[in-house]
């Protein structure tokens, strides 16, 4: 019976490369809120079987190999996710072709010129003296690992109480602005091609949060947002649609459609940050088993970081024991 169990797991590490929850988990995958946490434990459960599988594969370097493939492919499937998000939108308004090109033109020179002066300091740009010490320099700590300036952004405290109020979940979100002209559709360049620092703002519900793990996740999950250009890429869409079709941000915003690009950004914040990092993966995977994100990421989710939290432990351990293997050899 032992051999069994064994062997249908070691079927689902194949089945498994692009990190999606299995079948067997679907009956937690409740998108709802409703028993989160004794979900998120049972899948955690599930996953530590996982665990202990890859780490008594017989070929170490095969193994750590696959993992290492599991992360790059899913980095790619989440990618590939938000282009299709994108284009459904785009099928939606029935944008042509030509007028999509512009768009796709335009948000990539955009990037472009955000990723390069996010590298320099910007006088301009302010951190408020209001925000405690430990977030701020929390902050300052994974702009630096990211290769971002923190002098290029702004980092504030939300104060004004109707904006809080609007916003009464909301711990923290960053932005980024985008100027244009406002004119008819025969107006081809109404945008402007400047650098504004992109703004991540604190609410006073982020200070009711103590842990290290919670401030680490949070932080990561807005400085991703800054990093993959979520911000950019809705607004010059907004700004697309507006000024071409007559299409208004309350418009969009209510869409199926639109719905689904948020939760792939969302999505993308806490992966492909959980991607690129361990630590971050940790704090994630300890963040999320106790609280869900409304609207936008559930038990699915958890899975994905938890399953990632898993591999990036697996890689350690197993490097670990190569390296001692070594070491008893010589």
């Amino acid at each position: 019976m032992h051999k069994i169990i064994a062997l249908l797991f070691t079927l689902q590490l194949h089945v498994l490369q692009s990190i999606q929850m299995p079948s067997c988990l679907m009956e937690f995958n409740k998108g709802t809120g409703i028993n989160y946490v004794q979900n998120c434990k049972k899948i955690d459960e599930y996953i530590k079987k996982i665990e202990l599988l890859h780490c008594s594969h017989n070929n170490k370097a095969e193994t750590i190999n696959s993992l290492q493939n599991q992360l790059a492919t899913f980095e790619t499937e989440l990618l590939t996710a938000e282009q299709k998000a994108l284009l459904a939108i785009k099928e939606k308004y029935q944008v042509s072709n030509d007028i999509w090109q512009k768009y796709t033109a335009d948000l990539h020179r955009m990037k472009t010129i955000y990723t390069k002066n996010m590298q320099k300091a910007h006088p301009a740009a302010i951190h408020d003296p209001n925000i405690p010490a430990n977030i701020l320099e929390t902050l300052i700590a994974l702009l630096q690992h990211n290769g971002i300036n923190p002098q290029s952004v702004h980092i504030k405290m939300v104060t004004d109480q109707k904006e809080i109020d609007e916003n009464s979940t909301t711990i923290a979100q960053a932005k980024s602005y985008v100027t244009f002209t406002l004119s008819d559709k025969s107006e081809q360049n109404f945008i402007s091609y400047n650098y504004e620092s992109p703004t991540i703002e604190i609410f006073p519900q982020m200070l009711t949060k103590t842990s290290m793990t919670n401030i680490m996740s949070t932080c990561a999950h807005e400085i991703r947002h800054i990093i993959q250009h979520h911000s950019l890429t809705k607004s010059i869409l907004r700004i697309y649609l507006r000024h071409y079709y007559n299409i208004t941000y309350t418009e969009l915003e209510a869409t199926d459609e639109h719905h689904k690009l948020a939760q792939i950004h969302e999505a993308q914040a806490e992966i492909l940050s959980a991607i690129k990092d361990p630590k971050i993966a940790e704090c994630l995977k300890i963040d999320r088993q106790e609280t869900y994100y409304p609207g936008h990421l559930y038990e699915e989710h958890f899975f994905q970081i938890a399953y990632i939290d898993m591999l990036w432990k697996t890689h350690e351990g197993l490097e670990y024991f190569s390296a001692q293997q070594f070491s008893t050899n010589i």
